[in-house]
């Protein structure tokens, strides 16, 4: 292992390495929760699962995806012992209007969460295929297949907006 690469192993590295995904986990919990609090309490969990498990990362040049397949599974745990979650808030993303960002915001949240999930990753989040892939634990097609996917259903979703 790298000098670097080691460094999640370390207290300060693998903070330094959860600071600057805590937008990412936000993102990644409230695109399945939609409520949050709870994604606060998913993200947290995630984190400290992490840090129990951080010599278990058999290649730390995949921590990123590592951490998020982890957040995943806390917020599958969270729901599994709730019946339904409500749309708090809007997930954060750079927008010129705010009725185009909270149409655009809707018809994602309303993507079944094998859609859903792909286009937060890769839009919102700026991750790429392989990475995405690594996170849900699918292949590099299936990723592109559920983005294509979305993107048919968002289109037909926002007509009015013009493509």
């Amino acid at each position: 292992m790298e000098q670097e690469e080691m460094s999640i192993l370390t207290q300060q590295g693998f903070s330094e390495a959860v600071s600057s995904l805590s937008t990412l986990l936000f993102s990644v919990s409230f695109s399945l929760l939609r409520d949050k609090e709870a994604c606060a309490d998913a993200a947290q969990n995630a984190i400290l699962h992490a840090w129990q498990k951080r010599g278990s990362l058999r290649d730390p040049k995949k921590f990123k995806s590592w951490i998020v397949r982890i957040t995943i599974n806390e917020c599958k745990t969270l729901l599994r012992g709730k019946s339904a979650v409500s749309l708090t808030e809007d997930i954060p993303y750079e927008s010129k209007s705010d009725d185009v960002k909270i149409d655009v915001n809707n018809a994602v949240h309303a993507l079944p969460v094998k859609y859903r999930l792909p286009i937060v990753l890769f839009y919102y989040e700026d991750m790429t295929i392989s990475e995405i892939a690594d996170a849900l634990k699918l292949p590099e097609g299936t990723v592109m297949s559920q983005l294509k996917r979305a993107r048919e259903k968002l289109r037909k979703e926002l007509l009015d907006y013009g493509n």
